[in-house]
């Protein structure tokens, strides 16, 4: 069964733009690993602690 020429057309662009992406997108997800992880405990305990109690030593 083959492709039809659009849906080939759309899965060229497709790739296309995920070449263009990848490198911000690896940089993007680096940085923001951490911070993401500390920003959910911030928003889902309770207590909510403040971001010094959470970046502090005991």
């Amino acid at each position: 069964m083959a492709i039809p020429p659009v849906v080939e057309q759309q899965l060229e662009r497709v790739q296309a733009a995920w070449v263009a992406v990848r490198p911000y997108a690896k940089i993007a997800l680096h940085w923001g690993y951490i911070p993401a992880i500390i920003a959910a405990g911030m928003l889902t305990t309770e207590p909510r602690p403040s971001l010094a109690q959470l970046l502090g030593p005991m």
